[in-house]
């Protein structure tokens, strides 16, 4: 008598909902940092807290952990963001979004009332690993700021790793500056769940060195 093979429990990232074929694509990594590796960071501590993450993606993607790199302009934050997220691509073959915040979202009022609007939050909902670069430039009680609520809410509730980036300057990295900051640019719930799902994988970066007295 032929008995049937079990068949293997769907990893947390099958689990995850697909968006409808019809939606707009995930916007890709930037062009500028198409072709980023490892060895382009400037500094041990944003190595570090790169190969912390790629190592224990699987386990840490699936609670909806991944890094939070914050520091002024200029201190390689979105690089680490984009060989973070094309190793996932590339590597780990998950499918990854990337959201230009000032950029995008901006883009995004000016078709507010089209349905491809709708579908382009959607996408950033769903896609399983998803960047939100510069956050920063965003003003709380804007329509551009609900829209982002929106998605980092959404994907918090369904634990859906997204990796956060945003000009912020503190003076001295200190953790509790950190969080009067983040308070300040997201408000006081954002800021908290930024920092729950970033346990770990927080940088503090500055312009001519990393501080690792944050995380890891």
């Amino acid at each position: 008598m032929h008995t049937p093979r079990s068949t293997p429990a769907p990893t947390w990232l099958q689990q995850v909902a697909e968006p409808h074929p019809a939606l707009v694509g995930p916007s890709p990594v930037p062009a500028q940092f198409g072709g980023v590796s490892l060895d382009m960071l400037p500094t041990k501590a944003l190595k570090r807290v790169v190969l912390a993450y790629g190592a224990k993606f699987w386990a840490e993607g699936a609670l909806g952990m991944a890094p939070l790199l914050i520091g002024p302009p200029g201190a390689f934050k979105s690089v680490s963001a984009a060989v973070i997220s094309n190793q996932i691509r590339q590597k780990a073959l998950v499918k990854t979004g990337w959201c230009t915040i000032p950029v995008d979202i901006n883009r995004l009022e000016r078709s507010r009332f089209t349905d491809s609007t709708s579908a382009q939050i959607q996408e950033w909902i769903h896609v399983p690993f998803l960047v939100m670069d510069d956050f920063g430039m965003v003003r709380v009680g804007s329509w551009q700021f609900d829209v982002l609520a929106e998605i980092a809410m959404s994907r918090f509730d369904a634990r859906r790793p997204t990796m956060w980036t945003g000009n912020v300057t503190i003076p001295g990295g200190s953790l509790d500056g950190v969080q009067k900051a983040l308070v300040s640019a997201v408000g006081a719930q954002l800021a908290r769940r930024m920092l729950e799902r970033s346990a770990g994988y927080r940088l503090y970066v500055g312009v001519h060195h990393a501080s690792s007295g944050l995380d890891p």
